[in-house]
């Protein structure tokens, strides 16, 4: 597994282990993968993940998958995408349409920067003006917006370069939270271990 893992890898893209390894951050108890079940795996998937990490983690899947899997999953993913493209079709155009993108430049607007995940969501994989523009926008976005950081660090239509600018910013800031998380912690501990009677001898 490790072996196709390094094979597929590709820059840029999220490795899969990383999706098992926050295992941990759930509420449920450390499994070991080798126990796991479809089920549990489903469950984990769509009940314990947020969205950013449900498109890394899937992103990696697929970088580990052999040509004719690829090709497969592509067809049925593009038989899933057909029952929703007349609903999409306009946004589609949108995403793919430099003047409509140039006008989302407003991202402190809620609205504004759900439209830029949505316009992630839909861009076209060959469309690099477009890319281009998006990239440019989110260097004004805080990035603790990890979705749509994500999603723009595992976008083909953006350069390879433009990629890995996105993928450090998410990450300085992954290693912030986390160490946030720590400092925290580490005060909770210390506030329980003040209110344990200290027992003389």
């Amino acid at each position: 597994l490790s072996t196709r893992l390094k094979q597929r890898h590709l820059p840029g893209a999220a490795s899969p282990s990383s999706g098992f390894d926050r295992l941990e951050d759930s509420s449920r108890p450390h499994v070991d993968p080798s126990q796991l079940d479809k089920e549990t795996v489903f469950e984990w998937f769509g009940l314990h993940l947020n969205p950013a990490r449900r498109i890394e983690f899937m992103c990696g899947l697929l970088h580990m998958c052999q040509p004719l899997e690829l090709r497969f999953l592509g067809s049925y993913l593009e038989d899933l995408a057909r029952k929703d493209y007349h609903v999409l079709r306009d946004f589609e155009f949108r995403a793919n349409s430099p003047s409509d993108l140039g006008v989302l430049t407003d991202v402190v607007d809620p609205v504004v920067r759900s439209k830029l995940l949505v316009c992630l969501s839909l861009l076209g994989s060959d469309s690099r003006e477009c890319a281009g523009i998006l990239f440019r926008i989110l260097s004004h976005v805080d990035p603790q917006l990890a979705l749509l950081f994500t999603m723009a660090s595992l976008h083909p239509a953006l350069h390879f370069h433009q990629r890995e600018v996105v993928r450090g910013q998410l990450d300085k800031i992954e290693l912030s939270i986390e160490e946030e998380r720590r400092q925290s912690q580490r005060r909770i501990n210390a506030q329980v271990k003040s209110h344990i009677p200290q027992w003389s001898s």
